[in-house]
């Protein structure tokens, strides 16, 4: 992979991981029952977040440090 383009793949993992949550979040939804937890769903979403939201963010802020670190290069290179 071309080292320039890295950063297409990190925006990729993230988009993926933000696909995964709504995901997940809608399978938690489907079987969730009031009656039979005692956490409210809102617990769901932040445990989902945690687990996909957040890396999802930080994947993304390095795909785009990595674009503007490679973009700066080029810029002293010509």
């Amino acid at each position: 992979m071309n080292k320039e383009n890295i950063y297409k793949f990190w925006v990729a993992v993230s988009f993926i991981l933000l696909v995964v949550f709504a995901i997940q979040i809608g399978i938690d939804y489907s079987r969730y029952n009031r009656a039979l937890n005692s956490a409210p769903f809102s617990a769901f979403l932040l445990m989902r977040g945690m687990e996909f939201v957040l890396p999802s963010l930080l994947v993304f802020l390095a795909g785009m440090f990595c674009k503007n670190k490679f973009k700066k290069e080029n810029r002293k290179e010509k």
